[in-house]
C-alpha cells in the first residue's frame, strides 16, 4: 500500500472523528437551550400563580392589616430564573464545559486534518517521480 493511501484512511478517520464531535456539540447546544427555556417556563408559569393568588388575596382581604404581610410572604415565595439555581447554572457549567472540550478537540482535529492534505500532497508528488523515474 503506497503511503498517500495510508495517509488518506488516516486523514477520513480524522474526519471522521471531528464530525462525531460536530454533530456532539450540535447536540449539547441544543439540550442546553431545551433544559434553560423548559426550566424558565416552568418559572413564569409558578410566578404568575403567585402574583394572582397576591392578588387574589389582596382583593379579598382589602382594609385588613394582616393581608399586606400575607401578599408579601407570597411574594417572596416567587421562584427565580434558572440562572440563579445551583443545580442548574451547574448542570449549564458542565453542558459548557463539555462544549468547549469538544470544540477544542476539533480545533486539534482540524489542525491535524490539515497536516494529513499537506503530507497526502507531498506523498503522492514523491510517488509520482518515482513512478516517473522507474519508467
Amino acid at each position: 500500500m503506497a503511503l498517500s493511501d495510508v495517509l488518506k484512511s488516516q486523514k477520513r478517520a480524522l474526519e471522521t472523528e471531528r464530525d462525531t464531535l460536530n454533530k456532539r456539540v450540535r447536540e449539547l447546544k441544543s439540550i442546553r437551550t431545551s433544559i434553560l427555556s423548559c426550566c424558565d417556563g416552568e418559572i413564569t408559569g409558578i410566578n404568575g400563580t403567585v402574583d394572582a393568588a397576591a392578588s387574589d388575596i389582596g382583593d379579598g382581604f382589602t382594609g385588613i392589616s394582616s393581608a399586606g404581610g400575607i401578599t408579601s410572604a407570597l411574594q417572596g415565595m416567587k421562584q427565580k430564573g434558572s440562572g440563579s439555581d445551583t443545580r442548574m447554572s451547574g448542570t449549564k457549567g458542565s453542558i459548557d464545559s463539555e462544549i468547549t472540550r469538544c470544540e477544542n478537540e476539533i480545533s486539534s482535529l482540524n489542525t491535524e486534518i490539515s497536516q494529513k492534505s499537506s503530507s497526502i500532497r507531498t506523498a503522492l508528488k514523491n510517488e509520482r517521480e518515482a513512478a516517473a523515474q522507474k519508467n
